[in-house]
């Protein structure tokens, strides 16, 4: 049986030490400041991003890559006889799905399994550690692109957004929603359902209105129905949020050791912008 390489692209917002202990290549997508490209972790952090945003009012927007580059990785890996596992952003929400399978099909040649994660951000990043350790048990690629399959079927995805502007920006809002949204200090808590985006609540007022509607959405289906028992907390530079999140799931019964607390690169914190808060599990 051949060697495993799981590979990503960087909207999976695991840590970087996350993405050694589990081998994983992460190619970078593009964060575009007019015609100047950067690469998403490696070139621009998610703190450059947000000042320049306020030292210049330019907003940036993103992009997938080139299904040249994704060939080029493969190609790399396939001649040092590896099976590749690729799962990326869901291809309902990027064309970076897309250009992988474009890639593989280019290169013609190894055992290249494409899982679509139907989801973004950590909730990519959960499905890549649960690949890691299933890999680590001698699973096959198949066995292990078939579990990933079944469970992205079974994430939960919230994420709180702090004000509309980052979405009114990037096109996610209109301008009638923003400017009331705006009036009424909305914070719009957006569900991933079947790969597609949503406003699942628009609660209204402090931000700590929307916390606990996540939280009691967690609480409805408990602790003990998470599977892998790990719950990830995604944030941008929303540590007062992240804190209170953190107590209320301990309350709750979660163990912290099972919390994984990790920040938005710059492509997702492009669309979410600053004190965004998401909190991602897999159900049993």
């Amino acid at each position: 049986m051949n060697k495993i390489k799981i590979i990503t692209d960087s909207t999976s917002d695991l840590k970087m030490e996350t993405y050694k202990q589990y081998d994983i290549h992460v190619v970078p997508l593009l964060v575009n400041f007019g015609e100047k490209s950067y690469e998403d972790i490696f070139e621009i952090t998610l703190k450059q991003l947000y000042d320049r945003v306020e030292k210049t009012k330019e907003f940036p927007k993103t992009s997938a890559v080139s299904p040249a580059v994704f060939q080029e990785v493969f190609t790399k890996y396939v001649d040092e006889g590896y099976d590749i596992l690729f799962v990326g952003i869901g291809k309902e929400l990027s064309l970076t799905f897309s250009a992988a399978t474009m890639a593989a099909q280019e290169l013609g040649r190894g055992n290249i399994r494409l899982v679509d994660s139907m989801n973004l951000s950590s909730a990519t990043g959960l499905l890549l550690m649960r690949a890691g350790e299933l890999r680590e048990m001698g699973k096959t690629l198949d066995e292990i692109g078939d579990e990933l399959e079944r469970l992205a079927k079974k994430m939960n995805t919230y994420f709180a957004v702090e004000n509309l502007e980052f979405l009114y920006r990037g096109g996610r809002v209109s301008g009638g929603k923003y400017f009331l949204g705006t009036m009424l200090r909305a914070h719009p808590i957006i569900k991933v359902s079947e790969g597609k985006l949503s406003v699942y609540k628009t609660p209204k007022g402090k931000m700590v209105k929307a916390l606990d509607e996540m939280l009691a959405e967690f609480y409805r289906i408990g602790p003990d129905n998470v599977d892998t028992g790990r719950v990830m907390v995604t944030h941008a530079f929303a540590d007062d949020s992240v804190d209170y999140m953190v107590k209320k799931l301990k309350e709750m019964g979660v163990d912290e050791k099972t919390i994984y607390i990790g920040t938005a690169g710059s492509v997702i914190g492009t669309h979410c912008g600053p004190n965004t808060i998401g909190i991602l599990f897999i159900e049993k």
